[in-house]
């Protein structure tokens, strides 16, 4: 279960973050976000974290904001 702090943040985060700021709000590495960003870019936009480039800035969305 997800405590209130945490749901609170996610709630509170900007709609547009880089790769890092998305690794700290989904609670997952570093790494693991930046392997997750490659896949969907590699995929087409199938699986993994939903990203786009600005120029070399790779930003991910959150969903249904």
């Amino acid at each position: 279960m997800y405590s209130l702090d945490a749901v609170t943040e996610a709630l509170e985060a900007p709609q547009l973050l880089t790769v890092d700021e998305a690794a700290r709000v989904l609670r997952i590495g570093r790494s693991r976000a930046y392997e997750l960003a490659n896949e969907y870019l590699n995929s087409g936009g199938t699986t993994g974290i939903p990203v786009f480039r600005l120029g070399q800035l790779v930003c991910a969305c959150l969903a249904g904001r």
